[in-house]
């Protein structure tokens, strides 16, 4: 018995044609996954970084530039702004004047994260050079000044994707060091102009390097160890500081990855609801009212949907993914339901019978391109034009959102837009058909 059943299974057409199907599907999964997330680094120009000058400067109090004013901050979003890669700015820098326009840039989604450079940019800078010569020059009550190292702020906003605001915070910390390296650079530039034992102390470091460069700030604290006291030579060894703000944080890492297996989950399950109306209606005739069975369909299928996405939601809020508006979260998710329906009932009137393949090869393509785990200006060009056009996009975006923090208007409105554009090319689909065969009979019936 046990050798017919296993002859039985080996022999059946539909278990062999049925693996290959399930590794077709998965190939595809993988295929589409590796194409739409390779080397997305290379399109990081795309991702809009705001960046805010705030400094107000300050005017050097004594030596041979006093009563020259420096514009530090100015100087630093050159430095920045100005780096490119392959004669391509290595991020899409957005100017803005002041630190609560970046923050609206941030709300609205037109940047990932922020740069501001202070107010106090310049005269931090310009207390630790007069410290410094101070020091060097053997000036007792050096060490009473406690300069402190000027500060640029990185404000990230966590609710994007995993991806774009890891690999943004990242490359914003290396920025940082590349203003502590121009700083540097400057005071070491200033030292040298001042005269006097300061001037000799940064000599000798620079003589001792065997070069110039940023590090030799470093170097000449090392070299007036003596007269400098600890904290002023590690203000100087690092003359600019990150300080980090969060807004819309996430608590744990495993939430944002969380909700790439919610939207599948969700995609699923839309295409599950399609294919359960089908066969719901099976029974119904077809060729006579196609609108009316469409359309129909599409309405019955409303309920369910939106249950599914009150579900599905509520088994995050039993897992414990915290909501800062669950009421935007729990409206999203219902209209996120009812788009991945319309979409798959969509392609129910457009090809009939091959619908569903056509649906699970778009399970796929949706979770590439919809955004889950970086954001669609680091795709490639078809998935980006494919992001804007699939239900997956916009409501990862609010889902994002309402659990984290931000504002959800403009994913639900995609959401209804897309709804919209659903309902109409289906009825399109459905009564164009219907339309011609009615004139062809007509044609047929003149004599």
């Amino acid at each position: 018995m046990v050798a017919k059943a296993a002859g039985a299974v080996l022999r059946s057409r539909i278990v062999w044609l049925g693996t290959t199907v399930l590794v077709v599907i998965c190939a595809l999964f993988v295929g589409l996954l590796a194409s739409a997330w390779w080397n997305p680094a290379e399109r990081m120009g795309r991702v809009g970084v705001a960046i805010v000058n705030e400094d107000e400067g300050c005017t050097v109090p004594a030596g041979p530039q006093a009563g020259v004013k420096l514009q530090l901050g100015g100087t630093v979003v050159k430095s920045l702004t100005g780096v490119k890669v392959d004669g391509e700015p290595i991020l899409d820098w957005r100017v803005v004047g002041t630190r609560s326009e970046a923050l609206e840039k941030l709300g609205r989604g037109d940047a990932v994260a922020a740069i501001v450079i202070p107010r106090e940019f310049s005269a931090r800078v310009v207390a630790l050079r007069a410290a410094l010569s101070a020091s060097a020059a053997g000036i007792k009550g050096a060490a009473s000044a406690s300069p402190q190292a000027a500060a640029i702020e990185v404000i990230s906003d966590q609710s994007n994707a995993v991806f774009e605001t890891t690999a943004t915070n990242a490359m914003a910390q290396q920025f940082v060091q590349r203003a502590s390296d121009t700083v540097s650079a400057t005071l070491v530039q200033q030292l040298r102009m001042s005269g006097g034992a300061a001037a000799a102390a940064s000599q000798k470091a620079a003589a001792s390097a065997g070069a110039d460069g940023p590090s030799n700030l470093g170097r000449l604290a090392a070299a007036a160890k003596r007269q400098t006291p600890d904290e002023l030579s590690r203000v100087a060894a690092h003359p600019v500081k990150t300080t980090m703000t969060t807004i819309n944080p996430v608590d744990r890492y495993g939430k944002s990855i969380g909700l790439v297996f919610f939207m599948l989950f969700v995609a699923v399950g839309g295409m599950a609801l399609t294919v359960l109306g089908f066969v719901a209606t099976a029974e119904l005739p077809t060729s006579r009212y196609p609108v009316a069975l469409w359309l129909g369909r599409w309405l019955g299928l409303i309920a369910p949907a939106a249950v599914f996405g009150l579900l599905v939601v509520a088994c995050l809020d039993f897992l414990g993914f915290s909501m800062v508006s669950p009421g935007a979260t729990y409206g999203i998710a219902v209209l996120g339901a009812i788009a991945f329906m319309s979409f798959n009932t969509m392609l129910g009137a457009a090809f009939g019978r091959v619908a569903l393949p056509l649906a699970v090869i778009f399970v796929p393509l949706q979770v590439a391109a919809g955004g889950a785990m970086m954001g669609p200006e680091l795709m490639p060009g078809f998935y980006r034009v494919v992001s804007g056009l699939i239900p997956y996009t916009p409501t990862i975006e609010g889902i994002r959102s309402g659990m984290f923090g931000g504002a959800v208007g403009g994913s639900a409105g995609a959401l209804t837009i897309l709804i919209a554009a659903y309902l109409a090319l289906a009825l399109a689909l459905c009564f164009l058909p219907q339309l011609f065969n009615r004139e062809r009979s007509i044609v047929a019936a003149e004599p």
